[in-house]
């Protein structure tokens, strides 16, 4: 990782520009979802101004106030039959590998509703990872994780289920992207 970040910023300050990254956590900019991602900044040099980021905002979403108001949709189940009873056992907010006995789904964890979301990871498959609501059983829905990612309630994503979980899984959260850009235009332009 060393290596291609240390590339990016050659590569950008090469092309005559000022550059800067950040870590930033999605739920810091009004999506409620805990989602880490490095950003990068960069502006031409003849424009003497200095990449800067959007201020992060301390009013944190929960889940339960994020998914206040939705309408009930039938959930996908958890398909292995096996470990169902397992499922049963999980409290809000743990892992499947913490009550696994071979330490198996560590990236299928029941939501904790008062706080926000886990990262949504790409990879959606029912017998290991995913998302489990918090008190009904089964998956989360597709419309609630665009909830959780802050694309608005009518945005359409196509394919089958997993392609569209894949969708929001690779997406930059709306919300986040919006405080960046804003942050350009009002600060930098």
């Amino acid at each position: 990782m060393k290596g291609k970040f240390k590339e990016i910023i050659l590569t950008l300050k090469s092309l005559n520009y000022n550059v800067k990254c950040k870590l930033l956590n999605a739920k810091y900019y009004n999506v409620p979802q805990s989602r880490q991602r490095l950003f990068f900044i960069g502006i031409r040099k003849d424009l003497n101004k200095e990449p800067i980021f959007p201020i992060p905002n301390k009013n944190i979403i929960t889940i339960k106030k994020a998914l206040n108001n939705m309408l009930y949709e039938n959930r996908l189940q958890y398909s292995n039959k096996k470990e169902l009873y397992l499922i049963n056992k999980l409290k809000e907010g743990q892992q499947m590998s913490k009550i696994h006995p071979k330490g198996w789904g560590f990236n299928l964890i029941k939501i904790n509703r008062n706080k926000p979301c886990p990262t949504i990871m790409k990879t959606f498959r029912q017998s290991q990872t995913g998302l489990l609501h918090y008190k009904e059983k089964g998956f989360l829905t597709i419309n609630e994780l665009k909830r959780l990612s802050s694309f608005p309630d009518d945005f359409k994503f196509m394919g089958k289920f997993e392609e569209q979980w894949a969708r929001i899984g690779n997406a930059v959260m709306p919300n986040q992207m919006k405080a960046i850009a804003e942050t350009i235009r009002d600060k930098i332009l």
